[in-house]
């Protein structure tokens, strides 16, 4: 799974059903498409003059339109979401946090828990990927 952020964004905004990794690296990618919508504010045709750029001004705007639909439909999978999941996935890819960290917020470590510190990534792992479960069928829905 292999795809490149544009894959993934062009996949939401088709429609398509994406898959849990694909979520994550969407979510982790987030402030790049951000970014891509704020230097949009150029005229399509200076930009390719300008930066000899070898992206056609068709493409361009698909790509540009397509930044702006992705970020709308992933704040509306966002909205849908129940607070614990939501919060769990801001303090991951809004906050930053490690998977030890976001296990340690959802959980404490059973009593005698030889390994503490793997216990809670795991937690975390799982139930990340459990909301990048739901945030995909609520994006597939969104689209």
């Amino acid at each position: 799974m292999n795809d490149s952020l544009w894959d993934i964004v062009f996949r939401v905004v088709e429609g398509r059903m994406l898959a849990p990794k694909q979520v994550h690296k969407l979510w982790s990618a987030r402030e790049t498409i951000e970014q891509h919508t704020e230097s949009m504010i150029f005229s399509t045709s200076s930009i390719i003059y300008l930066q000899k750029d070898r992206i056609e001004p068709n493409e361009k705007i698909t790509k540009d339109a397509s930044a702006v639909r992705v970020l709308e439909i992933m704040d509306g999978a966002m909205e849908s979401l129940a607070d614990e999941d939501r919060r769990a996935w801001g303090w991951r890819y809004s906050e930053g946090m490690t998977l030890e960290e976001v296990g340690q917020m959802i959980t404490d470590a059973p009593r005698g828990c030889r390994d503490a510190v793997t216990f809670w990534r795991m937690k975390a792992k799982r139930k990340l990927d459990h909301v990048a479960l739901v945030l995909a069928r609520k994006m597939w829905r969104g689209a």
